[in-house]
């Protein structure tokens, strides 16, 4: 039924010649209810938009799921800024779950040695957290729940579990490990780090940014920050190595070499 039909039982008649006062943007009599209502369109168009957006720098983890990330881990953690761009493609969606995401602090996933992501369900806009490094453990809520909750679906589970229990074992081994940010990873089991750590970002296919802005200003007093660092990378260098060649020669002249180690 339309507009005017429903208001003529309470509206006296007017004449047919009256001029009609209502503005050309304001629904008109004839409009359908419906039309004058907001349509779900709309925010079927806006879901689009963002899930668009965050496609085109996301990486694919098949089944409808993508993964984005704001960082780049690539020089052990030593530079953990938030990339301008994915960021700002995340700013505008209105999400608490990625509005958390955004909200962590940068030194906490270089510390942690964190490997920080969102996970999107492309098929209805949904997002997950994934966190895994010394304090997180994978994904923010457990993939029976997000099966419930309608998150993801049922033939996505599968993809979910694989790559939740990489970030279990990435977890498990990062602590084991002596590892600074800047440095590389030390002892018995940082060659097993290195090896899941690639896995896990190979299973979340992770598009870590790479953009470097080129000729870039460098203070004198970040230059001298830099050039610690360095110096402080080569001399461990230089006296593990010491290291190693004093405890051979004690060995050769029929020494354990265990005291010098």
């Amino acid at each position: 039924m339309k507009i005017s039909e429903l208001l003529q039982e309470n509206e006296p008649a007017r004449p047919l010649s009256a001029p009609s006062s209502t503005p050309p943007s304001a629904p008109s009599l004839d409009d359908e209810p419906e039309d004058i209502e907001g349509s779900e369109e709309d925010d079927e168009t806006s879901t689009e938009d963002f899930v668009d957006s965050v496609k085109s720098v996301a990486g694919s983890l098949g089944k409808d799921l993508y993964s984005i990330t704001v960082y780049n881990t690539g020089d052990n953690f030593a530079n953990i800024e938030q990339d301008i761009k994915n960021a700002g493609i995340l700013e505008q969606i209105d999400d608490p779950v990625v509005q958390s995401y955004l909200r962590q602090g940068d030194a906490a996933v270089g510390n942690e040695k964190a490997i920080s992501c969102l996970i999107m369900n492309s098929r209805n806009g949904q997002f997950i957290l994934f966190n895994s490094g010394e304090d997180g453990r994978g994904l923010d809520t457990d993939v029976n729940r997000l099966t419930s909750d309608g998150v993801i679906d049922v033939d996505q589970v599968n993809v979910l579990r694989d790559i939740d229990s990489l970030g279990k074992k990435y977890n498990h081994i990062v602590n084991k490990v002596s590892w600074r940010p800047g440095t590389e990873a030390e002892g018995r089991n940082a060659e097993m780090l290195y090896n899941i750590l690639d896995r896990l970002k190979a299973a979340l296919s992770l598009k870590e940014p790479v953009d470097r802005i080129k000729n870039v200003y460098i203070s004198p007093e970040q230059r001298a920050k830099n050039k610690a660092m360095s110096d402080e990378i080569f001399s461990g260098a230089k006296e593990r190595i010491a290291a190693r060649k004093a405890a051979r020669a004690a060995k050769e002249q029929g020494g354990t070499g265990r005291e010098l180690r």
